[in-house]
């Protein structure tokens, strides 16, 4: 397993809980953010995670927001990150992993962060 922490961004409390709760069963420690202003925060105080599992519709910051201001930091912009995401299967984005849509089966979800988190 990856020491690291996998960091959880999304504005659903729930789907956060479920995200933590079902990697934490896989082994892996978590981190969570409520918007992308939250991850980002959390990344320029010294958080270093091994992946970013970010929701794409936030307030604040959403998802599209916050891969711009990783991008442009040479640190940041060599985290992974998968978009688990209502509407994955319409983000176009650069530098992501791969997308998972919401209501995947969670393994599809899991194989993501194994194969990314593993790779970081």
């Amino acid at each position: 397993m990856v020491a690291a922490p996998i960091l959880v961004v999304d504005d659903n409390a729930e789907t956060v809980g479920a995200l933590a709760a079902v990697l934490e069963l896989r082994g892996y420690e978590t981190v969570s953010a409520f918007d992308g202003l939250d991850a980002l925060t959390q990344l320029r105080a010294g958080l270093r995670p091994a992946l970013v599992v970010l929701d794409w519709m936030m307030p604040n910051l959403d998802g599209g927001g916050f891969l711009e201001h990783i991008a442009a930091d040479p640190e940041f912009g060599k985290i992974p990150v998968v978009i688990y995401s209502a509407i994955a299967h319409r983000v176009l984005a650069d530098d992501v992993a791969t997308t998972v849509p919401k209501g995947t089966d969670p393994d599809v979800l899991l194989n993501a962060v194994a194969r990314y988190a593993n790779a970081a």
